[in-house]
């Protein structure tokens, strides 16, 4: 209830069709928190009385630009705002640790900060879900995998922005003349900055349109009124939206956001050049105009303020919660940024990197490797779908299978194998295609129906095969977390456990902890996506070996079909 008329005080409108509520524990163990629901049928009509009107969405609730969190926003803040300009413009902090350090402010000011109903309603750390916040033990169940070397490297560098992050705290704190009584801790830190990840959103801007009345940039779609936008390049700005960001994800959601609002009619200020922090002067005006207390106006005359609007494809049940669809993400992402995973994630890929390391980088062969990469539009690194995995074999029963690998992971193994001799021609016809504008560097070249497909060379197979195989030992060898079969039996447990209640039998044990079965559900898919992919390399491996048949000629390729 505070949160609500916090948001209604600040400029909110349609609070009266959605209540902020608790979201139940789901496919066993999904994560638990807070969310958006419906709290009455929203249907709409076309028809009012003896009028006829334009159709209405059946949903629609407005969430004030003033009101985004973002760097610019933090710099309007009464009595504080300057020290956030100040930080922001000698280089202290950048736009992104400006906004975790503005929670950490006012989480430490608590009741007297003009944000406590927002950062009551914010999850805590035992909340959030992310790795960064997992126990020791919880962590060990990521070994082997790309997301445990990434943990580690965000903790490390999280402890190296904390410094500056502290001494920030500090002088907003003075500056608002706050005695907290603690000094900002590293936990506070950590919290702040899963908030932020979990909840930023991107909000694009046309590059010719000003920013809009309040100060943040519009998201989505923005249009002026009576005439639909015009195609733009667009500059984005990341914030979060109070009341926006409790919405939570799901695959195909009917849930949809945009930005809409009138363009400000421009001024004499508007004709200044140059940046502030990457922000063209001439929107300054509007990013730093004083805050209206959400009132309804403008604050630049004739020109209402924008909105973030949350619309509804369909109409939602009472009580059913509006959840938004957050794109084509893999598990890795989800967990590593939201805290949560898909158990059944169509999206869930497995990184496969070039056997590189930045030691290697420094040797002229690698670096030109790197370059014919780029002039080729690749990139050293690709992404092994599990989309491209057949659904048998689950358990070790049957050997899982891929049907084929992404174009760019044979293009990036033919680069690795080159011989010198070889990969100095390959440079010098790119440069040149590239000067004669028939390959731009950097654009990727158009790659050859299945008809004209080229053979992988040996070699490339050979480095494939290897790359794959390390990939499955990394996993489930002595420094990862034992085979899929073993996994398997413990998501088993897990269900038995969850369906049965604790002690319902001797098998079934007690059920996972929420992080332990996101650990479970990642690794899982990653050993599935490892066994499928190497499989295939061995078996287009083997089309490339001699073999007694007379009929076949050694060195023939075969493409695999499962």
């Amino acid at each position: 209830a505070a949160f609500e008329a916090w948001l209604r005080e600040r400029g909110a409108k349609g609070l009266e069709q959605i209540v902020v509520g608790h979201v139940d524990k789901k496919d066993g163990g999904a994560a638990i928190g807070r969310g958006l629901f419906l709290r009455e049928d929203v249907r709409g009509s076309i028809r009012d009385g003896v009028r006829w009107r334009p159709w209405r969405p059946a949903l629609c609730v407005s969430f004030p630009l003033s009101n985004v969190l973002t760097p610019a926003a933090c710099t309007r803040e009464p009595r504080v705002g300057w020290v956030y300009r100040a930080l922001l413009e000698d280089g202290t902090l950048s736009p992104r640790l400006a906004v975790m350090t503005f929670l950490i402010v006012e989480k430490i000011r608590g009741a007297t900060s003009p944000w406590a109903p927002y950062i009551a309603m914010l999850p805590g750390e035992e909340g959030l879900g992310t790795p960064l916040f997992f126990s020791d033990a919880e962590l060990q169940m990521l070994r082997g995998t790309t997301l445990h070397a990434a943990v580690t490297s965000r903790q490390k560098k999280l402890r190296q922005d904390f410094h500056r992050v502290k001494s920030a705290v500090a002088q907003a704190l003075r500056a608002c003349k706050h005695d907290g009584g603690r000094a900002p801790a590293f936990d506070d830190f950590m919290w702040a900055s899963g908030i932020y990840w979990s909840r930023v959103l991107e909000l694009p801007l046309p590059e010719r349109a000003p920013v809009m009345a309040g100060g943040a940039l519009g998201g989505g779609v923005i249009s002026q009124v009576g005439a639909p936008p015009e195609p733009a390049a667009t500059a984005a700005m990341e914030g979060l939206c109070p009341g926006l960001d409790c919405c939570n994800h799901g695959e195909g959601a009917p849930g949809r956001w945009r930005g809409v609002g009138q363009v400000p009619a421009p001024t004499a200020a508007s004709a200044t050049g140059g940046t502030w922090l990457g922000i063209p002067r001439k929107w300054l005006p509007a990013l730093l105009a004083p805050s209206t207390g959400g009132q309804e106006g403008s604050r630049r005359p004739g020109a209402p303020p924008g909105f973030l609007e949350l619309t509804s494809d369909r109409a939602l049940s009472p009580g059913e919660e509006l959840r938004i669809d957050y794109g084509s993400r893999s598990n890795a992402e989800l967990l590593f940024t939201y805290g949560f995973v898909d158990p059944h994630n169509p999206h869930d890929t497995l990184l496969l990197s070039a056997p590189l390391t930045a030691g290697d980088l420094e040797d002229p062969i690698n670096q030109a490797r790197m370059e014919l990469l780029h002039a080729q539009g690749l990139r050293p690194q690709a992404f092994l779908p599990l989309a491209g995995v057949s659904t048998h074999g689950d358990g070790g029963h049957q050997p899982v299978t891929a049907k084929e690998f992404p174009p760019e992971v044979i293009a990036m193994m033919e680069v690795m194998v080159l011989p010198r001799k070889k990969l100095a021609e390959a440079l010098e016809l790119a440069d040149a295609e590239a000067e004669a504008g028939g390959t731009v560097a950097g654009t990727p070249v158009a790659k050859p129906g299945k008809g004209g497909a080229q053979e992988p060379s040996f070699a490339a197979l050979t480095l494939l095969v290897r790359l794959m195989q390390l990939q499955v030992y990394n996993l489930e060898g002595p420094g990862g977390t034992g085979s899929l079969e073993h996994d398997t039996a413990i998501m088993l447990k897990h269900l038995m456990a969850e369906k049965d209640g604790e002690g319902a039998s001797e098998y079934a044990g007690s059920p996972l902890s929420r992080n332990a079965y996101h650990a479970l559900v990642y690794r899982m898919n990653q050993k599935r996506i490892a066994r499928a992919y190497a499989a295939l390399a061995e078996r287009m491996l083997s089309y490339h070996l001699p073999t007694k048949s007379e009929g076949q000629k050694a060195g023939a390729y075969r493409p695999y079909r499962p």
